[in-house]
């Protein structure tokens, strides 16, 4: 499967779910307020600030994020336009013995496949990627073919053209910050930094604005391809 490698002691494995909602409670006790389920349909630029139209509500702001990736909203046509939205799917198996090694480390691959596994507790197998993940697991593991499917969730995740996230400002004047292609949850928190220390009033670094700035990102026929892989 793999002619080599890089093995890193500086990386971690994180759970994504409670990382995020450790994010959001430090929001709160920030004074952030946080609205699930309250889709936003418009950004509309006003004489000073934004108007963020939804379903019920319209809210008033100096500065406006669009912080997304694999699901950006129809009307955010020049950043859909920039990504291509594919589905990626995680696997874990049911818990094993003697199939696999007491120890093996994480594994992140650069193909374009974006296959990742682990062990966990009790011998389980995770394995993640572009589905379809069951072959996959089969080839590189054929001694788990029988190892029944525990668990397994799919979303959908961004790629950009040059394989970088990239962020500044869109057309319509707001933020954004996407195309994170597999390595979102890592990328996206740094550009959060970023994007808040920009709107702060701090100088952004001219190399890093060079490389993931709008201005890398010419317009591109992705938004077909995103009609055609929802």
């Amino acid at each position: 499967m793999y002619l080599g490698g890089i093995y890193d002691i500086a990386c971690y494995q994180v759970h994504p779910l409670k990382f995020v909602q450790g994010l959001a409670k430090a929001a709160e006790r920030r004074g952030t307020q946080i609205f699930c389920f309250s889709p936003v349909t418009a950004i509309d630029r006003e004489r000073t600030g934004y108007q963020v139209r939804g379903s019920g509500f319209v809210s008033h702001a100096n500065e406006v994020i669009l912080a997304t990736n694999g699901y950006v909203p129809s009307f955010a046509h020049w950043v859909r336009s920039q990504l291509w939205s594919v589905a990626s799917r995680v696997v874990v198996t049911a818990p094993q013995t003697g199939l696999l090694p007491e120890k093996m480390p994480t594994v992140s691959d650069s193909s374009t496949e974006y296959h990742y596994f682990r062990l966990m507790e009790h011998g389980r197998l995770l394995f993640g990627g572009r589905p379809p993940i069951l072959p996959k697991i089969a080839r590189m593991f054929p001694q788990m073919v029988q190892v029944p499917t525990e668990f397994e969730w799919e979303g959908r995740v961004a790629i950009s053209w040059d394989g970088l996230p990239h962020f500044g400002r869109a057309p319509g004047g707001y933020w954004f910050a996407a195309g994170y292609t597999g390595h979102g949850i890592v990328l996206s928190t740094a550009l959060g930094q970023l994007i808040a220390e920009a709107i702060s009033g701090k100088p952004l670094e001219k190399s890093l604005a060079n490389t993931l700035g709008p201005s890398n990102m010419k317009r591109r026929p992705f938004s077909r391809r995103w009609r055609a892989f929802r």
